[in-house]
This record gives structure tokens, C-alpha cells and sequence, in this order.
């Protein structure tokens, strides 16, 4: 997305991490960077505390990166986020690793500096029907129980994740933990079986390797699902890379 947005080839890009510095973050961005070397993209890493945020924003922009990838918690996210506005640092992409799509980073930082940030998420409820079928109703639902959009994605994965046990229960006729583990390696789904577009296929660790985040962006005050393009609703792009 990013390469193509700013007219370079992945190998001639200049990714900055950012990470704050506990084992959450270090961990993250450590794979980042593994993957991302082995692509033959150029990498600089660099951690974060919340004492030295304008000492890490001015790292960042000397660095002046072609893309800004940031993994954290909301509180530190949403204050180098302010650090980024009041420094000018203006990179032409950023990215928020799981956080950064709800109204508190909104309220914190303002949708004039958001406007067109990346974020890697869990589906959203905005995803496309064909992608995920069922994302309308579970959204429909869930104005009408609480009165109130949903506050972050995570509620429709739970939701998500509660069908896949009762399957597995269902399928091991009992709720004893060894026989619904074995039942559930034998289950499988393509993807697009459930609302968050996930399919059913796990691995010898029990992961679900077709459970898949999608890349949503921050447009007009609102997050909209943007990749991968079967997710996106008809007409939603990306907007403001480079930014602005």
C-alpha cells in the first residue's frame, strides 16, 4: 500500500519503528524488523519511554522515513502522536500497530493530524458483507442493544470467537477441555466464513492461521477498512498518502 502510495519500490523505502520499550513492543517490532530486512527494505528501529517522547519524535524526523510504523499502548500512542503534531513531523505514511482506531485517539490528537493514518486492526464492522458475512448484523445488533456504535473492533472478534467454540463444542459433544481442543483441530473453514472475515484452520499451537487483522485508516473522523481490498465497502480508498 505504502510503496505504491509514495512512488517506491519496497527495497528503496526507509521504514522507521517506533515501539515503546516493554517486552509488548520490543517483541513486535524485533519480528518487524526480521521481516522487513529479509525483504530488502531499509530499517531503523528505535524505542520509546513516555519521558522521551520529543527526544523520539526528532530521531524519527531527522531520519525522515518514508513510512512511520508505531507499536505501542493507547496512552503512550496517543502522546507521541501529539509530540508528532506539535514537532511538524509529517512522514508520508504512518502506522499504528493495534491501537489508534477508537474515539480516545481521536478526542487526544484531532482528525486534521489523523487523517489518513494507517492502523493494523482486528476487522472492523464496516468491513464488506462479501468479506465478512454477518458484520451487518452483529453491527445492527449491536446499535440496538447498547444504543451506540461499537466503542473498538475487539467486540465483534470475541463475538466471532464464542461461534467458533460453541462449533467445537458442538462438535466434541462435551465441554471437557482436552475433547474440544481435538475437536477444533478438526474443524475447517475457508476464509469469509464468519463477520470478521476469518476462516477455521488451526495449527499445532492451537493459532488460528486464517484469523487475519485487516488495514484500516483513519478518513474523515472515521476508521474505514482499506486492505486487503475484498474487506474495503465499495467506493472506500486510501486517501492522504503522501501525506499532506
Amino acid at each position: 500500500i505504502c510503496g505504491r502510495q509514495v512512488g517506491k519500490a519496497p527495497e528503496d523505502m526507509n521504514i522507521w519503528l517506533e515501539h515503546e520499550d516493554s517486552a509488548y513492543g520490543t517483541s513486535i517490532a524485533e519480528a518487524q524488523e526480521k521481516l522487513l530486512e529479509e525483504a530488502g527494505v531499509h530499517v531503523e528501529i528505535s524505542a520509546h519511554s513516555s519521558i522521551d517522547l520529543t527526544d523520539s519524535i526528532l530521531r524519527a524526523k531527522n531520519a525522515e522515513p518514508d513510512l512511520w510504523i508505531n507499536t505501542g499502548y493507547v496512552i503512550d500512542t496517543n502522546l507521541l502522536l501529539r509530540t508528532a503534531r506539535e514537532q511538524d513531523f509529517t512522514p508520508p505514511a504512518i502506522m499504528l500497530m493495534g491501537v489508534g482506531d477508537t474515539s480516545e485517539t481521536l478526542e487526544a490528537v484531532g482528525e486534521e493530524f489523523l487523517e489518513g493514518v494507517l492502523l493494523v486492526s482486528y476487522p472492523r464492522p464496516d468491513i464488506a458483507e462479501a468479506y465478512g458475512p454477518g458484520a451487518q448484523d452483529y453491527l445492527d445488533a449491536y446499535r440496538a442493544e447498547f444504543d451506540r456504535e461499537p466503542i473498538a473492533p475487539q467486540g465483534m472478534n470475541a463475538y466471532v470467537g464464542a461461534q467458533m467454540m460453541f462449533e467445537a463444542i458442538e462438535a466434541a459433544g462435551t465441554t471437557d477441555f482436552e475433547a474440544v481442543v481435538e475437536a477444533a483441530k478438526g474443524l475447517s473453514k475457508p476464509g469469509s466464513s464468519y463477520a470478521t472475515g476469518y476462516g477455521m484452520a488451526f495449527d499445532e499451537t492451537m493459532q488460528n492461521t486464517l484469523a487475519l487483522p485487516v488495514i484500516a485508516q483513519w478518513q474523515q473522523g472515521e476508521v474505514r477498512a482499506v486492505f486487503p481490498g475484498p474487506a474495503a465497502n465499495e467506493g472506500v480508498e486510501v486517501v492522504n498518502i503522501p501525506r499532506n
